[in-house]
């Protein structure tokens, strides 16, 4: 959330963690799943480069779970947690997959 300081300036507060994400925070090991992953994003497997703004804490994976039983998934980087959000199921990204793979065939001839 973000809050106006009638300054022109903003600050952004922390939401209230939720007991539902307490606890998937508190039941994933995320060292075992970082050394798992290899420091890797389970999606895109890009390597995590851990970003240190000016003197505050580096910034950590985000840790992937399934919103209906909680159950922990993997840890993701910012781009593919954001991504992943998006309000469409497995099937519609297997098809959109899809759709992009048959185009891409399309254009290389």
């Amino acid at each position: 959330m973000v809050q106006s300081l009638g300054n022109g300036k903003r600050k952004r507060r922390r939401r209230k963690e939720s007991p539902a994400h307490k606890k998937v925070r508190e039941s994933m090991d995320y060292d075992a799943l970082f050394a798992a992953q290899e420091g890797r994003c389970a999606i895109c497997r890009k390597e995590w480069q851990p970003l240190n703004k000016a003197g505050g804490k580096a910034r950590r994976m985000h840790r992937d779970h399934d919103h209906n039983t909680l159950q922990p998934r993997g840890l993701l980087c910012q781009y593919c947690n954001r991504h992943l959000k998006d309000k469409f199921d497995a099937e519609w990204y297997l098809a959109a997959y899809e759709y992009l793979k048959h185009y891409e065939r399309i254009s290389n001839g």
